[in-house]
């Protein structure tokens, strides 16, 4: 092991970490000039503290080491991309989730390194890492999130041409930091059919010489199909006839554009596009990136419909929850019929049924405000015997007791241990 190598590995470890040598020291167990002279190359420390080192400076003790030996190169890839990464160089691949950095051993020997990037950004999966919902109104947002994430996954996935690039990496240094981001350009409507072209393709941050050599369309089968469907339609209102003669020749071109080298072609100019975009947006500050204005447009219209329909549920809860339950849950108050609570629920009653399935019907408790009343969770299911006795069940909070956690199946009457039951008032 090299001791001026690993001791540079200390302290360039240390100081990403933000510890003086003191404090590294203190940590340690040991004195500060004890850490001077690891880092100065004049000393190693014994196996015990090299394990409580390693653990410090969040890594091993076999990559401490190997990285303290001569001819030995490695490189930090970091993943400012998105969802996942995919790095490659040569025949070695590793995957990075989002902000993810780690190490990767290169063949020292030699100068010129083949590099494949591409990966995968996925809205739903980021509603997917947040926390579960802890009662009902934020299970029915986290839906709605989910719903709406997925939608836009798939019209980014139609609207934007993603890539997989392969690169020729030269003059890479010992310890290098290489950080790949998702750059997303456009090029404008090229085609004029009312419809940007836009580009997202994995960029490289380095001090190292990088040249793209090639580049795939991974989305090809999306983002044609989308474009046919704007071809066909872009001039139907003006000239039909137009439309069938421009849309071969529009076609060509796009199909020359989904190509190694349209997509590189595009590429090599992306930081042209990046420029022009911004030199217009600082024109024009209150318009903004058509996806974009239009996800924002969608987003609020949703946001609108759920704040109205929420709003004409809580004005008209007293029809939506017909089913009125006293404060002390002895009563039960549908329209001019009351029910009061027995102990338990005959044996042979059968329970309303559409098309198979059991009919629950919210409920609401009294005095409570409209607004708690709207957000209540209780449910009633209709019972009647051979004599037809109206008998109902009351299940509090329906969505986190009626489902079974475990198989995710509704549970029936004999799986609760304590019961709401209630019989027409005579």
């Amino acid at each position: 092991m090299d001791n001026y190598k690993f001791g540079n590995l200390i302290c360039s470890l240390r100081e990403s970490h933000n510890l003086t040598q003191k404090e590294l020291a203190d940590i340690l167990d040991v004195s500060d000039k004890a850490v001077s002279k690891w880092e100065n190359g004049q000393a190693i420390p014994r196996m015990d503290t090299l394990e409580k080192m390693a653990q410090t400076l969040e890594t091993t003790v076999e990559e401490l080491i190997i990285a303290s030996k001569d001819n030995i190169k490695r490189i930090l890839i970091v993943n400012s991309f998105g969802t996942l990464l995919h790095f490659q160089v040569d025949n070695e691949i590793i995957s990075l989730k989002t902000g993810e950095e780690k190490w990767m051993f290169i063949d020292p020997k030699k100068d010129e390194y083949n590099v494949t990037l591409y990966g995968e950004l996925s809205l739903e999966e980021l509603v997917d890492a947040n926390d579960e919902p802890k009662n009902l109104k934020e299970k029915l947002v986290n839906k709605g999130l989910k719903k709406l994430s997925k939608w836009a996954d798939k019209q980014i996935n139609r609207q934007i041409i993603r890539t997989k690039c392969f690169y020729t990496l030269t003059g890479i240094q010992n310890e290098e930091k290489i950080e790949v981001e998702n750059e997303i350009f456009s090029a404008g409507d090229k085609m004029w059919i009312f419809k940007d072209l836009d580009f997202s393709y994995p960029k490289i941050n380095c001090n190292c010489n990088v040249k793209l050599t090639n580049a795939v369309c991974i989305n090809k089968t999306d983002v044609y199909a989308d474009f046919k469907k704007q071809a066909l339609t872009s001039e139907l209102g003006i000239s039909i006839p137009l439309m069938l003669l421009a849309f071969p020749f529009r076609k060509m071109y796009f199909k020359s554009v989904l190509k190694p080298k349209g997509l590189m072609k595009y590429i090599s100019k992306a930081d042209y596009y990046v420029k022009k975009n911004n030199k217009e947006l600082e024109k024009s500050k209150k318009t903004k990136h058509p996806i974009i204005k239009t996800i924002g447009v969608i987003i609020l219209f949703i946001i609108l419909w759920f704040g109205i329909d929420i709003g004409f549920g809580i004005i008209n809860v007293e029809t939506d929850k017909p089913y009125l339950v006293s404060a002390d849950f002895s009563t039960i108050t549908y329209g001019r019929e009351e029910y009061v609570r027995i102990e338990d629920l005959p044996k042979d009653v059968i329970s309303s049924k559409l098309f198979g399935a059991e009919v629950w019907t919210d409920a609401r408790i009294d005095g409570y405000s409209k607004a708690d009343q709207y957000f209540d969770g209780h449910k009633v299911c209709e019972y009647t015997d051979k004599e037809n006795n109206t008998y109902l069940w009351l299940v509090t909070d329906y969505i986190d007791t009626i489902i079974d956690e475990e198989t995710g199946e509704h549970k029936d009457y004999d799986d609760f241990s304590e019961h709401y039951v209630y019989v027409l008032k005579e």
